[in-house]
């Protein structure tokens, strides 16, 4: 690794406790640690983790190009308030890194409000909208996560506490968890459990 190369690297929403790989760039390193800039933000990485990837290794060009080609009106899954939902972009706002006001409502001919132009939806005025960057993990494709968008913006029956968890291989037995504020587990430990698990240990262990 060298100053000024691109890679892939976990973007944290701490606010919202969720994470996704982000492109960025190495602003310094040294032996222990590697700064990498995403937008207009620093993250300081362990040089080791595995929160770093190789360039285009964890965000595709198919994801990127689709983050920030949004249109307004156009229908997206948003993370918030513990919850995977339908949203809407109201706003595409072009500058040198690319946002969004995000509405979280769906319109709909039957829906059950009303906003001041008098078109009908499901889910939260207004007023509840918000500014996301388009790198953000909270933005994903529509309907990949959520259930869509609930009549009842006030129910909160179909919390997903889980948000983080496409994150992880499937086809290991022991995986990091990307958690905000954790601390990252040693890799050569999950490699170690893995090794057991796929020599057939664990089952020998269960007989």
């Amino acid at each position: 690794m060298q100053e000024g190369q691109k890679v892939d690297a976990l973007y944290e929403d701490e606010k919202y406790n969720v994470i996704g790989w982000c492109r960025g760039e190495i602003q310094k390193l040294n032996e222990r640690f590697v700064w990498v800039k995403f937008c207009d933000e620093k993250r300081k990485i362990a040089r080791y983790s595995m929160d770093i990837a190789v360039y285009k290794s964890k965000v595709s060009d198919e994801e990127y190009d689709w983050r920030h080609s949004l249109k307004n009106g156009d229908v997206i899954d948003c993370f918030d308030n513990r919850v995977w939902q339908n949203a809407t972009i109201v706003t595409v706002l072009e500058g040198e890194e690319t946002e969004y006001i995000v509405g979280f409502r769906v319109y709909d001919e039957k829906g059950n409000q009303y906003d001041s132009q008098n078109n009908k939806f499901f889910g939260w005025s207004s007023q509840y909208d918000e500014r996301i960057k388009a790198v953000s993990p909270r933005l994903r494709p529509r309907n990949l996560f959520s259930k869509g968008q609930h009549p009842n913006p006030h129910s909160q029956e179909d919390l997903v506490h889980d948000c983080n968890d496409f994150l992880y291989p499937v086809c290991d037995y022991a995986v990091p968890r990307f958690h905000a504020k954790c601390a990252r587990r040693s890799q050569v430990i999950l490699e170690m459990v893995t090794t057991f698990g796929k020599a057939g240990m664990f089952e020998l262990i269960l007989e």
